[in-house]
């Protein structure tokens, strides 16, 4: 497992549920990215958030420090570190950070300290059990040895501020609030601590938050409900002096001295301590839960878009209804807060309330017609035929689970079961006979789907953004079919939320016609998207189709989803292949946000991967006739593919002038060329080109595109590979013939499509170099470079990244019918003595195949699976396919 130093500032671990937003420790043990407001927060810190250790010896020798490590440069802040992050506070001199998704863990020493510190960190995640692998909550627990010569009395704080009214930053770093939070002692049967909630706020509030800072520990447990904040930095003067005074925490000490009170501080600081006495040699571990509650959103993708909200917005007199949309009635008077601009009136004709005028731009006429140009919904705009038909806000779906109190009981009520399964999954995967970087590139990406990248609302429908910014938002909405279409790790982990985005998308998503919109934005009552199809993602949401129904052996499922799957199915055969012939040509709209033009077989290839899968459906379901045409198409297509546009080495595109359209790759060789042949193969469908060419093409795309080294290739894209860097581009033209303007993005290395052609690489027998590009995407990712833990590309936490998993599909050969009940593997490293974890929609476990020692059993290999959730008792094992 890969260790991380305190050097490594780009490592961050996330911790939290999926849905539930983040927070996330860096390579220093420090809580940072407080992401928990339906939205990124990238360097979102909170203020006065840390843990310290105080120690002190029989002769009373007090020493203190931070449970971090010392901070790795720069240094050259405006004013010097921001004083909340408390960086000057002395540090453990050493740490190292390694991490096995879904724990972390730290070891600090220091040769000044009596103390060795470990520190784990982890959320529970179990594969198939979505309720527990989405709860909001952090159990941290720090365990401190004792390496003097005598006992100790060692005590750890931790320390938060109330951040249920935090807003932006000001000019000076200092994080603003637009109120007052509680802080508020709590002690119950199985955990004591500090609950923090807002003032002013009811749940009904789509800003509401609260949060809970808590111990399991019985015994020794002091706290401070307030810090005595006062002004400048008495607060943090204060808390400092207590703690390290005797190791425990004393509530409603007083400050003394008079001075003025310049920056008074806004803050409503927490600290909770645990105090225990520690033998020689002996280690006491001190426990703590962290847990939060943002239970609403808007009902849009974009959680930045205005939202009238009566809690915060509306002076409504004592009495008043507000209606479901959180906008107040006729009777109730509309502060600034609600956007409402003073001077557009509406005639009393008009369905516009007088309380919620347009916003600038917004003319209500008496049939109350609203620009295009204009918002208008009931967070200010028009009534009348313009009411909208949905409220301001939905729940998210962890607030089912309820308040941090009522979480954290669950959390500790359950802990040995959450926590035991959990680690079950992370030993299960990361034992496995596989490379160490393979595995690691599995277990690191699975923080997409935790990651404020995806969502749920309340009836438990998911939600996929492609990646994150910084802050602010997600980046291209929608549930993207065509980024969505390399991912493989949720359908195994959690089918339940890929088939929901299976519904989204042909329930939702596709008109009668079979025209399927790439970016889902119905479900959420957002403006539909304009731009055409998606000829990869639509194509490949049949395929998704199929490998999900096999996962999950459901018939109801595949009846209810088929009609317009096959819709979306056969509209290429009016849209993309027109005449007819088995191959799509013309406009083709794709996942480099360009069209291509004429004969591609990145697109044909998913195209006959679709007619495969159909022709499978429709023969289960009973239509023969269905079958036997894709089943013709299908080959008639490939056969006149492989005929025009495979140039004895690779499959190129077949145009006629390639600078005619910009953004074309004609001779090249695309690393997604054979897109297509990589799903079928992951879900069992076989071939749908020629063996031979594949195998040629995929060994030229490793060949010709992957780099040894970035410093001297130009790239004027982006950059995701660099210097000494090794990678896969997307594409290259090693005999010539490179458009004066390539396809958009053609320079540049993404890892979702480098982990989709490793996997090919290995499911067509060329191990080696499927490893060797596997090993170079992790070695990017080495925590100073970048997060070993964060794959970007179009934004953090990049959806296309979950291809990975593909690469353990591909070396174990796993395959699961569920439909028939059988399980097959092929492993294609280290066959004689293999182990690995998987996946499917009744259980997961661990396959054996070892082969025993001469003379017993004749030395025949001999298969085995071990359960360790759900059932598959039921199962039988392919042997001849392995």
């Amino acid at each position: 497992m890969k260790a991380f130093d305190n050097n490594a500032s780009a490592a961050r671990f996330l911790l939290g549920g999926i849905g539930t937003g983040n927070i996330s420790m860096d390579q220093n043990a420090a809580l940072r990215d407080f992401e928990l407001w339906n939205k990124p927060n990238k360097g979102g810190r909170g203020p006065y958030t840390f843990f310290a250790v105080r120690t002190e010896g029989p002769g009373g020798d007090v020493r203190a420090k931070a449970l971090e490590s010392q901070l790795a440069p720069p240094f050259d802040f405006s004013h010097g570190a921001n004083v909340t992050d408390v960086g000057g506070l002395p540090r453990f001199r050493r740490s190292e950070m390694t991490g096995s998704y879904p724990f972390v863990s730290y070891r600090l020493t220091d040769d000044g300290m009596p103390v060795e510190a470990a520190i784990e960190a982890f959320t529970p995640m179990i594969p198939l059990n979505t309720d527990d692998s989405s709860l909001p909550v952090a159990v941290l627990r720090y365990s401190i040895k004792n390496i003097s010569g005598g006992p100790l009395a060692v005590s750890v704080a931790g320390s938060m501020a109330n951040l249920c009214h935090i807003k932006e930053r000001d000019i000076w770093s200092r994080a603003q609030f637009d109120g007052k939070g509680v802080n508020t002692y709590v002690d119950k049967a199985k955990f004591r601590g500090i609950s923090f909630t807002p003032s002013g706020k009811t749940e009904r509030s789509h800003d509401y938050l609260e949060m809970a800072l808590l111990t399991t520990e019985g015994a020794g447990v002091s706290h401070i409900e307030y810090w005595n904040e006062g002004a400048w930095w008495d607060g943090l003067q204060d808390f400092w002096n207590d703690f390290v005074g005797d190791g425990a925490l004393t509530g409603g000490r007083e400050l003394r001295g008079k001075g003025r009170r310049l920056h008074a501080s806004p803050l409503s600081v927490a600290s909770l301590c645990v105090k225990k006495e520690v033998a020689v040699g002996d280690t006491a571990c001190f426990e703590f839960v962290i847990s939060w509650y943002h239970p609403n959103r808007r009902w849009s993708w974009d959680q930045n878009a205005p939202i009238c909200d009566c809690e915060d917005a509306c002076e409504c007199d004592e009495g008043c209804e507000c209606d479901d949309g959180c906008g107040c009635e006729t009777e109730c008077g509309c502060d600034d807060g609600c956007g409402c601009e003073p001077e557009c009136d509406c005639d009393e004709e008009c369905g516009c309330d007088d309380g919620f005028s347009n916003e600038d731009g917004c003319d209500c006429e008496d049939t109350c017609e609203c620009e295009d140009d204009c918002n208008c919904d009931d967070n200010c705009g028009c009534g009348g035929d313009n009411e909208p038909a949905k409220p301001a806000i939905i729940r998210n779906y962890y607030a089912k689970f309820g308040p941090p109190l009522k979480t954290a009981e669950y959390l500790i009520d359950n802990l040995p079961r959450l926590e035991g399964l959990s680690r079950s999954f992370a030993d299960a995967l990361m034992g496995g006979s596989m490379p160490e970087y393979v595995l690691d590139a599995v277990s690191a990406n699975i923080t997409v789907i935790r990651s404020n990248t995806c969502f749920r609302v309340e009836d438990g429908t998911f939600f996929g953004w492609e990646g994150c910014f910084d802050s602010g938002g997600g980046c291209c909405d929608g549930n993207c079919t065509h980024v969505w279409n390399y991912a493989q790790t949720m359908a195994y982990l959690f089918p339940e939320l890929e088939r929901s985005m299976r519904r989204t998308e042909f329930l939702y998503e596709t008109e009668d016609d079979g025209r399927m919109f790439f970016r889902a934005h119905r479900y959420l009552n957002d403006p539909e998207h304009t731009l055409p199809p998606a000829t990869d993602g639509q194509l490949g949401t049949i395929v998704r189709l199929y490998r999900d129904w096999q996962l999950c052996g459901d018939d109801a499922f595949i009846k209810e989803m088929w009609p317009k799957a096959k819709l979306a199915l056969e509209y290429a055969f009016t849209h993309w292949d027109v005449d007819g012939d088995g191959v799509m040509e013309g406009e083709q709209h794709n996942t480099y946000d360009i069209e291509f033009y004429g004969m591609s077989s990145m697109l044909n290839s998913i195209f006959y991967a679709a007619l495969r899968a159909g022709e499978e459906i429709s023969a289960y379901l009973g239509d023969a006739a269905s079958a036997a045409r894709y089943a013709e198409i299908r080959k008639r297509g490939a056969n006149k593919l492989d005929e025009m546009t495979f140039n004895g080495e690779y499959y190129v595109q077949l145009i006629g002038d390639v600078d005619e359209y910009k953004y074309q790759y004609g001779a090249g060789c695309l690393a997604d060329q054979l897109m297509g042949q990589y799903q079928a193969h992951a879900c069992g469908l076989g071939y749908v080109l020629d063996e031979a060419n594949v195998k040629s093409a995929v060994r030229s795309v490793f060949k010709y595109n992957f780099v040894e080294d970035f410093s001297d290739i130009t790239n004027l894209q982006r950059m995701y590979a660099l210097n000494q860097n090794r990678g896969l581009l997307l594409c290259s033209w090693p005999g010539g013939g490179r458009p004066e303007i390539p396809f958009v993005y053609s320079d540049e290395v993404w890892t979702g499509i480098e982990y989709q052609v490793a996997a090919h690489l290995i499911y067509e027998g060329y191990v080696d170099e499927g490893l060797k590009v596997v090993e170079a995407a992790r070695a990017r990712h080495d925590g100073v470079e970048r997060s070993p833990w964060n794959e970007v590309e179009c934004g953090h936490h990049y959806a296309r990244s979950l291809s990975s998993y593909a690469v353990l599909l591909a070396l174990s050969g796993f395959r699961c019918d569920a439909v028939n009940k059988v399980l097959y593997f092929k492993p294609a490293i280290n066959a004689d003595n293999f182990s690995c974890f998987f996946c499917c929609a009744d259980g997961w476990g661990i396959y054996r195949r070892e082969t025993p020692a001469d003379g017993i059993g004749g030395g025949a290999p001999v298969e085995s699976i071990e359960t360790l959730y759900g059932d598959l008792s039921g199962y039988s094992l392919n042997h001849a396919n392995s």
